[in-house]
């Protein structure tokens, strides 16, 4: 169930004992299904980034931003012209 995404109270819960039972107890099966079930995902994840297609783009751009520190950028600088930078695109606004 901790592979799944249920919350470890719910876990205790169904199995019938406490909260901190479970964790005395099931500590590794807690932290070895939650491990299990993310590695399942990434890998999922990686195969789509890697593909082709509009999901392998979504897959990858989601990829570099939690896993390579990417991010999306909006500056404005003034320095007597007005600079805008829009995903890595410079335009250059003409003087009003």
């Amino acid at each position: 169930m901790s592979g799944l995404g249920v919350p470890q109270d719910d876990i205790a819960t169904t199995v019938g004992i406490s909260l901190p039972t479970l964790h005395k107890y099931y500590r590794a099966e807690l932290d070895n299904g939650r491990i299990k079930a993310n590695s399942a995902v990434a890998q999922s994840l990686y195969k789509k980034a890697v593909g082709d297609g509009q999901s392998a783009v979504v897959a990858a751009i989601f990829w570099a931003k939690t896993q390579m520190g990417w991010k999306d950028t909006s500056k404005l600088e003034f320095d007597g012209k007005l600079l805008i930078e829009l995903n890595d695109h410079w335009a250059r606004l003409p003087k009003s």
